[in-house]
């Protein structure tokens, strides 16, 4: 189990450890209560499901998704500086309008190649830089709504 799995069991272990309200304390003398009872629980579990979509596949699939761009971005780059290179030796020599516009064209495909994979490689390292702090953002928001049932939770008990 990762970390962030570990972090996340202990604070539904601390949410659950406040145990269950009796029957008693299901029906707070306030009818408020039991709303806010089930609102807080509400968000404690959409915190949870925010953390791990983010951790499960919303980070993953991010950076599958750059990594294959950067991948495609490179082999696309040294074929088009490759096809340089061939109509290079042909430039040289003939110096024909065809020939020239064709090189033209491929100096321009390695340029917006290189700035694609460029631009890929710069997003990878971004999110991969903005992962922690996504992580403790969401991770944050858990431990804020498990604070605040806890609390509901608490009142509900001292109203009996």
């Amino acid at each position: 189990m990762s970390p962030q799995h570990l972090a996340l069991a202990a604070i539904v272990t601390v949410v659950t450890s406040v145990g269950p309200m009796s029957s008693r304390a299901a029906q707070p003398a306030d009818s408020g209560f039991a709303e806010s009872l089930a609102d807080a629980a509400r968000d404690l579990e959409i915190a949870q499901l925010r953390l791990r979509r983010y951790d499960t596949y919303g980070y993953p699939l991010s950076l599958r998704r750059l990594e294959s761009q950067i991948k495609l971005a490179q082999a696309e780059l040294e074929s088009w500086r490759r096809r340089v290179r061939e109509y290079e030796q042909f430039d040289k020599f003939v110096g024909s309008a065809p020939v020239l516009l064709t090189l033209d064209d491929a100096r321009l495909a390695v340029l917006r190649f290189q700035t694609d994979l460029d631009d890929s490689v710069h997003e990878k390292e971004l999110l991969e830089r903005s992962r922690r702090d996504q992580y403790r953002l969401l991770k944050l928001e858990v431990e804020a709504a498990a604070r605040r049932l806890a609390g509901v939770r608490k009142a509900a008990r001292a109203a009996r």
